[in-house]
């Protein structure tokens, strides 16, 4: 195979890869939100409460969601850089 195929197919598994991340940090975040939310309605509290601990809970999730996003970019930056690296090497 040609140093620019491997190249690329690199590049494509990283981004793919990178993008399966990013989907499901954030879809894993919307069904834990909907249980919890489903959780906080059955619980006996007041409904500042309720308000204040899905606040609480959907600021997390978003905390999280970014901590997500931020290792999906960063290992398609590495991805890339090893795509450059591997097919500067090979062409020299």
């Amino acid at each position: 195979m040609r140093a620019s195929v491997k190249a690329w197919l690199l590049r494509v598994c990283t981004f793919v890869l990178s993008l399966i991340v990013a989907c499901f940090g954030f879809f894993s975040s919307i069904v834990i939100f909907g249980e919890i939310a489903k959780i906080v309605n059955t619980l006996g509290y007041t409904s500042g409460t309720k308000y204040g601990i899905l606040f609480a809970v959907g600021f997390t999730l978003i905390w999280l969601v970014t901590i997500t996003t931020d290792s999906a970019q960063a290992i398609m930056l590495t991805g890339f850089k090893k795509a450059e690296k591997f097919k500067g090497e090979t062409n020299e």
